[in-house]
């Protein structure tokens, strides 16, 4: 998708792609 959105939390980045509604990536942090 061409909408992607990034958020902060629980120590954790998530990138979501807005037009598919989910969540197509997923980091920890250490």
């Amino acid at each position: 998708g061409s909408n992607l959105a990034i958020g902060l939390s629980d120590n954790s980045i998530h990138l979501w792609d807005v037009c598919g509604a989910k969540v197509v990536l997923e980091v920890q942090s250490p």
